[in-house]
Order: structure tokens, then C-alpha cells, then sequence
């Protein structure tokens, strides 16, 4: 299932390989943007910063940082002064930083991560992905099932083939005694998957056992997730500050 924090967001929809992004940088001659290799690891502060939040948080402190180097910056004040004014979007912010006559390793880095925070938002809203991202993580939490899933397939044709593959495998592992029944039929003509993608996801009902079994085992498991709180948290309020961020993975 989608995870919702930085690091995540950046290996699952991104073109990294590793830890290598690949940057474009504004050609100084005018022509096409010129692509920089930069790594994303220990030695770049704002990454250390950002990987384990959510995606939401770490757009909110990259746009504090940058509008605190803003007003810190003679060159920056200037910049902004030859605006029309009113508050700078993440985009704007980047383009300020790339505008400036000199770079130091901090601004670099900040505009590096304004870039990439640009394109996660610009890919989770082409994808539609906050919804599909609710969809799943009410799946895990029980507060949805078939009806949810064939509605969202049936009423999404745009999804891409893996993130329906995704959904799938899912609710095949939430719901493994429902993959020999009827509904299977009507979600596989909706989906519209290759043979092996829905070999997938019926060998997913595999991993959990006997519908029986699971039942068993389920008290043992409700036991281990108190225990383990940092693995998931509870449904919150509509009043939350971040939203999708009730699943936390126990492998990271």
C-alpha cells in the first residue's frame, strides 16, 4: 500500500535508483534544463530532516525553511521585492532560489527538495492518489470492503494498472475467503488486469492462512499492536493535521 511519508513518496513515484535523484537545473544559455545527479542520503541535511515525515509535513517545513532563508537573504529580499507580492507557492520559492547569482550548499539543497516536493504533489493529484490512499488504508482498518473496492474501480477508469494491482492485493490479503467467491469474477472484469497480476493477487490469500485461522489469531494479533503502537495509529478525527497517516509499516 502507498506510504505517506517523504522517503516513501520519493522512492514509490520518482525515477531514483538507490539513493541517486536525478535534479533539472535551468539552463544558463536558455535551452533545455540541465540534469544534475545528486544523492539523497546522511550528508544532505534537508533529507535527514524530511524522510520520516509525512508528505504533508514536509512540504509545510521546507516552505518554513526556505521563506526563513528568504528573509534572511539580501539577495533573496530583493528578489521578492521585484515581485507583485503576496505569499510565494513552493514553486515560486524554487524559482527564487535558483534566481539567486551564487548558490551555497544549503541553497542548493533547498531548491533540490523544492523540486522534488513540486513533482510529489503534481504526481499524487494526477494519480489521484489521496483517494485511492484513503480507499487502502480503510481496507487495513476494516472500515471498508467489496462494495468500496468495486465502486472505486468501476468508477475510476483512469487508475493505473498498478495501482489497481495494488488495491487488489490488498483486499486480497484483508479479505482472503472473498477471493474464491463470486465477487472476484465481477472485481477482475472491472480491473482489467493480465493474467498474471490476478495470479498475484490470489496467491495473496495465501499468505494469511485459513479464513478460520486468521480469526484465531486475530485476538493474538490486537495484543501485539497495543504493545507496538508506533506500528500503526488509531483512526483520528476529520480535525487531524495530516491526512493518510494512520498506517505506519512495522519494516521500513
Amino acid at each position: 500500500m502507498h506510504e505517506w511519508t517523504y522517503d516513501a513518496m520519493c522512492h514509490d513515484l520518482l525515477n531514483i535508483e538507490g539513493n541517486k535523484y536525478m535534479h533539472e537545473v535551468p539552463s544558463k544559455t536558455g535551452g533545455l534544463p540541465e540534469k544534475k545527479e545528486v544523492l539523497l542520503d546522511d550528508r544532505d541535511p534537508v533529507w535527514l530532516e524530511l524522510r520520516d515525515a509525512h508528505i504533508a509535513e514536509a512540504s509545510e517545513r521546507l516552505h518554513e525553511k526556505m521563506t526563513r532563508f528568504m528573509s534572511q537573504n539580501k539577495a533573496a529580499q530583493i528578489y521578492q521585492h521585484s515581485r507583485d507580492g503576496g505569499e510565494l507557492s513552493t514553486r515560486d520559492l524554487q524559482k527564487m532560489v535558483q534566481a539567486l547569482p551564487q548558490y551555497n550548499e544549503q541553497t542548493e539543497k533547498l531548491s533540490i527538495h523544492a523540486d522534488i516536493a513540486a513533482k510529489l504533489n503534481r504526481l499524487v493529484g494526477e494519480l489521484g492518489l489521496k483517494e485511492l490512499g484513503q480507499l487502502e488504508q480503510d481496507l487495513v482498518f476494516g472500515d471498508a470492503g467489496t462494495d468500496e473496492v468495486l465502486n472505486y474501480l468501476g468508477t475510476k477508469p483512469d487508475v493505473t494498472s498498478e495501482n489497481k494491482l495494488r488495491l487488489l492485493m490488498i483486499y486480497a490479503a484483508i479479505y482472503p475467503e472473498k477471493i474464491k467467491d463470486h465477487h472476484v469474477i465481477k472485481l477482475m472484469e472491472l480491473a482489467r488486469l493480465p493474467t498474471d497480476d490476478m495470479n498475484a493477487v490470489h496467491n495473496m490469500r495465501l499468505l494469511e492462512g485459513s479464513f478460520d485461522a486468521r480469526r484465531t489469531y486475530a485476538g493474538i494479533f490486537s495484543v501485539f499492536n497495543k504493545r507496538k503502537r508506533a506500528v500503526r495509529k488509531d483512526r483520528v478525527d476529520d480535525g487531524s493535521p495530516w491526512q493518510l497517516s494512520r498506517f505506519y509499516p512495522l519494516v521500513e
